[in-house]
């Protein structure tokens, strides 16, 4: 226990004394060795409970990061039909230009549905791995074998990477009815509902 007495100057009938004012005990308790010892064991569980914390949060974003890479890195396959409407004309031949925003490349094209369109349109084999691509056709069939009103004239195969939807636009260059008399066509591309990652695992 330690005693602190606190003197000072009393003033008596004139006289100038050094009397004890008051006297007040502080008493300090030290923690037994039992006592520090648990404490300092509850600051190392605190200290290493954060520091597990900090590491798991750390693990977790890190997943998280790498999930995301993951899905901006996936490769897809995609199927994109390209019509041609004649409307009430015979259509004989066809000349389009296809473009794909960017991210997408073609890596095949196909022919249409119709008879006359069955083979792959010509198109330039450098445009494989690339954006844009000019395809054509031409039948030499009768009025009556050749289709007429819209029709899907080729499909494109494309590959993207990540989430992000492609667009497509297309361009009529040239079309023609028999005997190569041009006329107005519209074009147009559309993806197909089931694409080629549906394809490959097998889902209807």
């Amino acid at each position: 226990m330690a005693v602190q007495i606190s003197r000072g100057l009393l003033d008596c009938g004139g006289r100038r004394s050094a009397t004890p004012l008051s006297i007040s005990t502080r008493v300090s308790k030290a923690l037994s060795p039992l006592r520090f010892a648990s404490a300092v064991q509850d600051a190392k569980r605190s200290f290493m409970l954060t520091v597990i914390l900090a590491l798991l949060s750390g693990m977790s974003g890190l997943s998280s990061f790498a999930q995301a890479i993951q899905i901006t890195n996936a490769l897809r396959f995609r199927a994109v039909d390209v019509f041609v409407n004649s409307k009430d004309k015979p259509l004989a031949a066809y000349q389009l230009e296809f473009t794909a925003s960017a991210g997408a490349k073609i890596v095949g094209i196909e022919g249409g549905e119709h008879a006359a369109f069955k083979e792959a349109p010509f198109h330039d084999p450098k445009a494989i791995q690339q954006e844009r691509v000019i395809i054509g056709a031409f039948s030499t069939a009768s009025a009556d074998k050749l289709p007429t009103g819209k029709t899907r004239v080729a499909t494109v195969h494309l590959q993207t990477t990540g989430e992000l939807t492609p667009r497509f636009e297309v361009r009529v260059k040239a079309a023609a009815t028999v005997g190569g008399k041009k006329i107005s066509v519209q074009a147009n591309a559309e993806e197909k509902q089931r694409n080629e990652n549906d394809k490959a695992s097998g889902q209807e």
